[in-house]
Formats: structure tokens, C-alpha cells, sequence
């Protein structure tokens, strides 16, 4: 893998994927890491040094990116408990590649319907497949990155399916997690089930974790909610902008696009 080569390509994917900034400034200090690491398959990155670098508010933000990142087929990892995670790169269509995959489909819908299909339809189609290749979700990702073992990861994601677990009960469930994973790594690792076990099972109830019942927000509250997530989600963007600009000279126009 050639660094310039990977980073001009990345900024292509940018537009395409629509990727917020919190996941490029990840994506670029992963990149760099590895860079200088000559191109490692697989590479642990310290949780800490992945924080100090991107300056990112909290460890959700950090999991929310790398999960953006892993649908859009630029990045994987595996957490290795509370301290290290491994990541791979990966590699990047050339544009020869896109051209490749975009042949074999115009030929297959040639063959079907008698004609070539458009080159915007093509590039659809695509990124519609690449996102096929990821069955995991991300609100899946984030009991699955903090989970201490990593087996039987599709089984885990129909246990999850099934729950249709609120945000409050993930909060539940990571909060289990790590305090069960505590007592797991004091036995030595031995009795630590499968992730599709511990859901089917509601092994997060064994903390005694009583979810309270919230009363329904009004219109007006729902409204002022949303409004003040917006304005956090717009200052929090523009703020990654800055720094993205700063640290390694990015350009965005007035629609908060890069500049070409």
C-alpha cells in the first residue's frame, strides 16, 4: 500500500460515502500510524493514543467513527479488551477497479435488459454491494467492540435483532459489560460466554440493572431536544473541520464539502 496513493483516495471516497469529520480525522491518524508501521495487515493502536490524537470528546464518539468507517469498507478492528485495539487498512479501489466491476455490471444488466446501464446507476449499485458485504449494525457495533470475546459474531447480531434494544438498555448492556468483563479476566477468561449467549440469555440483568421508565416528551420537547442535538452535532463538526484544516491543510467550501 502506497501512503499518497491511499490518502488521495480516501479524500475521493470522503464525498462519496459522505463521511463526518470525527471519521476522517480517525481514518487519517490510523492511516498515518500504519504508514509508518510500513504497511502492516493488522496493527494495535492503544485506546489512549487513538484519544490523545484525535482529540475526540469521549470513547463513543471514537467507536461511532471507526463503526462509520467499517460500513463504509475503509476500515476493521478488533478490540482487544479496555486498552488495545487491532485495525486493518483496507485498501481502496483504484479507479481501474472501479471500471473493472462496473464493465462486469454493465454486462451483466446488458445481458438482462438489452442495454447498458448509466454510469451513475453503476456507482450505486456498487456502493450497494460493498455495504452488503457488512451485516453488522452500528448500534450492534458498540456491544460487539467492548465485548471480551470475539466468536460467533452473525449469531450475536440475529440475538441482538431480536431484542430491538433501546439506546437506554445499550447504555445498560455496555455498563454490564464492563463489569462483568472484570470478573471474567479475574477467573482467568474461562467462563466468559458467547456474545449471542449473554443476549439470549440477558446476562445484563445478573448486575441487578432495573431500567426506569421515562416519561413521554411532548412535541415541543421533542423539538427543543433535536434542536439542541443539532446546534452540538453542527459546533462539534465545525470544530473537526478546524482541525482537520489546520493539521493537515483540508479545504471545505460553503456547504461544508471539500473543496476541489
Amino acid at each position: 500500500m502506497e501512503y499518497m496513493t491511499q490518502l488521495n483516495r480516501f479524500f475521493e471516497k470522503v464525498e462519496e460515502e459522505d463521511l463526518p469529520a470525527s471519521a476522517q480525522i480517525v481514518y487519517l491518524h490510523l492511516l498515518n500510524i500504519n504508514n509508518r508501521l510500513h504497511w502492516c495487515e493488522w496493527f494495535k493502536v492503544a485506546n489512549s493514543r487513538l484519544e490523545n490524537l484525535t482529540k475526540l470528546k469521549s470513547n463513543n464518539s471514537i467507536v461511532s467513527a471507526k463503526n462509520r468507517l467499517k460500513q463504509a469498507n475503509l476500515l476493521d478492528f478488533k478490540s482487544e479488551g479496555k486498552v488495545t485495539t487491532r485495525y486493518k487498512i483496507i485498501p481502496i479501489p483504484t479507479a481501474q477497479d472501479t471500471a473493472q466491476v462496473s464493465a462486469q455490471v454493465g454486462a451483466q444488466d446488458t445481458a438482462q435488459d438489452g442495454a447498458q446501464v448509466s454510469a451513475h446507476s453503476t456507482a450505486q449499485l456498487i456502493r450497494q454491494r460493498q455495504r452488503q458485504k457488512n451485516i453488522y449494525t452500528p448500534e450492534f457495533e458498540k456491544i460487539w467492540s467492548v465485548y471480551p470475546r470475539h466468536d460467533g459474531k452473525a449469531e450475536a447480531q440475529k440475538a441482538f435483532d431480536k431484542l430491538k434494544p433501546s439506546e437506554e438498555l445499550i447504555t445498560a448492556m455496555l455498563s454490564a459489560i464492563a463489569k462483568q468483563t472484570e470478573k471474567w479476566r479475574n477467573d482467568g477468561g474461562k467462563f466468559i460466554p458467547h456474545c449471542s449467549t449473554w443476549l439470549n440469555q440477558r446476562r445484563w440483568e445478573d448486575e441487578g440493572i432495573v431500567l426506569q421508565e421515562t416519561p413521554a416528551l411532548s412535541a415541543e420537547e421533542k423539538a427543543a431536544r433535536d434542536r439542541q442535538r443539532a446546534e452540538e452535532d453542527a459546533a462539534f463538526e465545525a470544530a473537526e473541520r478546524e482541525r482537520l484544516k489546520k493539521e493537515y491543510d483540508i479545504v471545505y467550501d460553503e456547504d461544508g464539502k471539500l473543496a476541489v
